[in-house]
């Protein structure tokens, strides 16, 4: 089935793919709204569209140079998340060496980043945690997005062995507020606010 004229030109056929990518790498639907100069942003979100490309962009080359590497893809279990050009590093690695390989790695997406959180773990690469971790992102998101006074968008939620990791733009009233709703979820042994404040 072809798509109207107006809906399959170049300028149509970018905003759709904006659309997919960032309901694919959000995991949900969240609503989106165009702008005035043609861009699309999330509704609540306070990146622009261009630093959210550019965060997408660094994790999926950093997630993509360790999965590449001989030795990291065997000897480390890393979640690659960046929020507005901060870089979070959170898993398992074998070694002080490997952690310090991986932080490495991120060196040429430098221009996108403007600081690395290396939250590596040393030891034994540790995945019996990864569907209660998933299970806990999922309730921290949800709590988020059913509270009045702060939009889901505007934090990053990252789980990691039952430590939660809160990444944003936010004001310091959203921050405690998302971390009392985040601290309260049943299985969450630690918050680590992550934000940048907007005042």
């Amino acid at each position: 089935m072809n798509l109207p004229v107006s809906l399959s030109s170049a300028p149509y056929r970018s905003l759709i793919l904006l659309l997919l990518t960032l309901l694919l790498i959000e995991g949900c639907a969240p609503l989106l709204v165009a702008g005035a100069a043609g861009g699309a942003t999330l509704i609540g979100e306070r990146r622009s569209s261009g630093r959210i490309f550019d965060d997408q962009a660094v994790e999926l080359k950093v997630a993509a140079a360790i999965g590449e590497d001989p030795i990291l893809s065997v000897s480390s279990r890393v979640t690659v998340t960046c929020y507005n050009g901060r870089l979070l590093l959170t898993g398992d690695v074998l070694t002080e060496e490997h952690a310090a390989a991986v932080v490495k790695l991120a060196q040429p997406e430098q221009a996108m980043i403007r600081r690395v959180d290396n939250e590596l773990q040393v030891g034994p690469l540790n995945s019996s945690d990864s569907a209660q971790d998933a299970w806990i992102t999922t309730k921290v998101k949800s709590q988020l997005y059913g509270d009045p006074d702060i939009s889901g968008n505007r934090v990053k939620v990252v789980t990691e062995h039952g430590v939660v990791y809160l990444m944003g733009l936010v004001t310091r009233v959203e921050a405690n507020l998302a971390t009392v709703i985040t601290s309260n979820v049943t299985n969450v042994k630690r918050v680590v606010r992550l934000f940048e404040y907007l005042d």
